[in-house]
């Protein structure tokens, strides 16, 4: 469960538990209305006050869960990655040996080695940001190397960027897999037949999977965009890119 997850849960709890009493209150012991509405606006304001800053990671939630309804709420198109439409970097020759050099062999093995890693800050929390969503996640963890991280922030500012004066300027891709144990990613080789079956750059805290965009507007405008701005970073040197069948997958360089 991520800091946000727990922070709704929390909220809704309290505002049910909230609710009971004061009606309990109102229909049982008759008090008069004033204070009992008094304090009902009193918990709907400290909760928009609470959950303000994570209002674009809210509404990127609903989004995602509306898309899984019979009904669609909203229009949100699912743009998939193309394979055959960006440059492929050599995985053997180019992103393994670069997320080695990268991490000094910092191979995250187990859950143990990733915590370690974590303490001494070689790994950080990656969270949410404008330009990007990442779902749950059940084969890899929410965790990069400090400057894989600042790529990925730097990726999605760029890409939100481009967008702002379109009428997609709400876009934003999804990162479908972050950082995986050696045991994870066993595991899911086991699922995937496609998966890398010995040591992933996943495992080294330098790669992340981008497996569509999310629009509202139109999905080629979004897609352009999010290619262009690889291709730009790709150029810059400070990403590698290894489009596979449902996602592209991102070495960070430097």
């Amino acid at each position: 469960m991520t800091k946000l997850d727990f922070v709704l849960v929390i909220l809704v709890l309290t505002n049910m538990f909230l609710t009971v009493v004061l009606l309990y209150r109102f229909l049982r012991k008759s008090p008069r209305k004033k204070p009992v509405f008094i304090s009902l606006l009193s918990v709907f304001f400290l909760s928009v006050l609470i959950l303000y800053p994570y209002r674009h990671r809210i509404r990127k939630r609903v989004n995602n869960v509306a898309q899984h309804m019979p009904f669609r709420l909203f229009k949100n198109h699912h743009c998939n990655c193309e394979r055959s439409s960006l440059p492929r970097d050599d995985y053997r020759t180019k992103h393994r040996p670069m997320a080695i050099r990268a991490t000094g062999n910092g191979y995250i093995k187990t859950a143990g080695i990733l915590n370690k890693f974590l303490r001494r800050k070689k790994l950080v929390e990656v969270r949410e940001n404008d330009g990007y969503w990442i779902p749950y996640l059940t084969h890899s963890s929410r965790h990069l190397t400090p400057t894989a991280n600042k790529r990925l922030l730097e990726l999605g500012q760029r890409f939100r960027s481009s967008l702002k004066e379109t009428e997609n300027k709400t876009d934003y891709f999804v990162v479908s897999s972050i950082t995986r144990t050696q045991d994870q990613q066993k595991d899911l080789a086991k699922r995937d037949p496609g998966a890398t079956k010995d040591k992933s750059t996943h495992s080294f805290g330098v790669s992340f999977d981008i497996s569509e965009v999310r629009s509202k507007a139109s999905c080629k405008k979004g897609m352009d965009a999010l290619k262009k701005i690889l291709l730009e970073m790709r150029e810059e040197g400070k990403i590698l890119l290894c489009p596979e069948n449902d996602c592209v997958h991102v070495t960070v360089i430097r």
